[in-house]
């Protein structure tokens, strides 16, 4: 600048410190059953108002669903009339058995070669086990059934006036399976009737599969039913999401992404929908309940664990001891990662979105409690010792000695005091307890928060000159923020050089990385960890000072 006139100018000039803002740590995902499933990709909602106009059913809606069961309901009652007279009229009906795909004089040890056969193949599928299919059969076939067979399959009996017959009902069975015999009871009556296919019954399956298959396009009453049984209980599964939305709001959440899935949905595509939203921060998955689905909850951990930014809440089954989810506990597998995956016991009481009281998973509440504790103290200050607000009750009361073994191993207690609302009492990961770096959730938040900050705000960086001045800016702008950080709390120390050390110099980029374009900064921080159990000890001094 050349100065003309006599006076004072001022130049501004830039520090060459580019800042780093801190990243988002408050936005969940949900994924599950929506009551109105009208999207499919991940769907930003800023409150329960938002929410309810986007997923919620309308009056309209509700009145087309229940047109549709009714439907339903009666298509499975006419199935089953015509299961029934054609198996009645069949020749020697109380005392032959048809199996699916017998051969004209085959001989088969009747149920239990197809329960076998049926276990093994729902195992190999990993399908979630339907609650509830074997009370909504009775209802839809007003028959009595017996009891449950293996985790998958419900074997009903079925009584006329001129025979018995057992059906195994299975989701993913095809195919007419019809058992028939005198004066059976129970299916356990079944286990060890040697049974022959003869002709005339198997003329008689022919014409049952023809029959159902082309009035109704499935292959028989006992599907229908089951698949009637499967929607009843999928739309009360859909209110999970909804509660644990509505829960999130309630407990100081301020936007989450909504995934719905709909009926028989993959996890992993919702998954991998989230791969492409940065900003997520927390995953809840309120759908995620069954036993069965414990390999679901390993790839939530895992997609925590590659995105290197959120952390999973999960919850346990529905249990009513505490010696129930410890099991669930130990036989979760985490994978290689665990830390970036927490669990929750027991289920809360809510009033209901629909004005139904029901018991759901406490993952949505929890998730509004991390985000509210990060906005009021940040995300190094553990998410617990805080009360929980849209909850009324809790599924299990629990001591702190049944406490003390569900913490050891990673179970995040929620507890109901004398004097005090409901309170979330454990912050840990699944991480072992001997993982001193990784056991608190708070410090894996913390470094994800750390990690993601640095990351998003350093990416000018790349194709820069790779120098001093290169690796002195870095440097500058890395310290600069985690000095921000110990003010605020989040690193320990009395002095900033107690509390983290960034290395990016000729020590780590040696002339060999520089010519393979590569740039090194080593950060060593020291996180604050919560104080999980405070100790007092009180002596008697006989009036003297000690």
């Amino acid at each position: 600048m050349t100065s003309l006139a006599p006076g004072v100018y001022v130049r501004e000039v830039s520090s060459g410190v580019r800042s780093i803002v801190g990243a988002g740590t408050s936005t969940p995902a949900f994924i599950g059953f929506t009551p109105q499933t009208v999207i499919s990709a991940p769907t930003l909602v800023r409150s329960w108002t938002d929410f309810s106009k986007k997923f919620l059913p309308t009056d309209a809606d509700i009145k087309e669903s229940l047109t549709r069961a009714s439907a339903a309901y009666q298509e499975a009652l006419q199935a089953v009339k015509i299961l029934e007279k054609l198996i009645s009229d069949a020749p020697d009906a109380a005392s032959k058995v048809i199996v699916t795909q017998a051969k004209i004089g085959e001989t088969h040890t009747a149920a239990a070669t197809f329960v076998a056969s049926v276990v093994t193949a729902l195992a190999n599928l990993g399908l979630p086990r339907w609650q509830d299919v074997d009370t909504a059969l009775e209802a839809a076939l007003k028959v009595t059934h017996s009891e449950e067979k293996a985790a998958d399959i419900i074997f009903t009996v079925y009584s006329t006036a001129k025979t018995h017959y057992a059906t195994a009902v299975a989701p993913t069975v095809t195919g007419l399976t019809a058992t028939a015999t005198a004066a059976a009871t129970a299916a356990d009556a079944l286990s060890s009737a040697a049974v022959t296919a003869v002709q005339g019954f198997k003329g008689n399956f022919d014409k049952i599969t023809g029959a159902v298959v082309s009035k109704f396009g499935l292959v028989d009453a006992s599907r229908i039913a089951a698949a009637y049984a499967r929607r009843e209980q999928s739309a009360k599964d859909k209110w999970n999401l909804a509660e644990a939305v509505l829960g999130y709001f309630a407990n100081g959440g301020s936007q989450c992404y909504i995934v719905p899935l709909e009926d028989g949905g993959i996890l992993g595509k919702a998954l991998a929908l989230l791969e492409t939203q940065q900003d997520v921060s927390m995953v809840v998955v309120p759908d995620l309940h069954n036993k069965a689905e414990v390999a679901d909850v390993s790839a939530v951990v895992n997609h925590c664990a590659k995105m290197k930014n959120r952390v999973a809440i999960l919850h346990t089954p529905r249990y009513s001891t505490d010696q129930e989810a410890l099991a669930f506990r130990n036989s979760l597998n985490a994978g290689a990662n665990p830390a970036f995956g927490s669990l929750y016991f027991p289920w809360v009481t809510v009033p209901g979105v629909d004005g139904v009281p029901r018991s759901v998973p406490p993952v949505g509440h929890v998730a509004g409690v991390w985000a509210a504790t990060d906005s009021s103290r940040g995300v190094f200050k553990a998410p617990a010792n805080v009360s929980l607000a849209g909850a009324s009750g809790l599924d299990v009361a629990l001591s702190d000695e049944q406490q003390g073994v569900l913490n050891d191993k990673g179970v995040n207690c929620l507890r109901s005091f004398p004097g005090r609302p409901l309170m979330v009492w454990g912050a840990r990961t699944l991480a072992h307890s001997s993982d001193r770096d990784w056991k608190y959730l708070s410090v894996r938040r913390l470094v994800c928060f750390l990690s993601d900050s640095i990351q998003q705000a350093t990416s000018w960086a790349v194709f820069e000159p790779n120098d001093e001045r290169l690796w002195a800016t870095l440097r500058q702008s890395v310290s600069a923020f985690l000095r921000d950080q110990w003010r605020r709390g989040a690193l320990q120390g009395s002095t900033p050089d107690e509390a983290f050390l960034v290395v990016c110099d000729k020590t780590n980029n040696t002339d060999d990385l520089v010519n393979l374009g590569e740039v090194h900064c080593d950060v060593f921080i020291a996180p604050v960890r919560p104080a999980e159990f405070v100790h007092f000890t009180i002596q008697q001094t006989a009036g003297q000072a000690p």
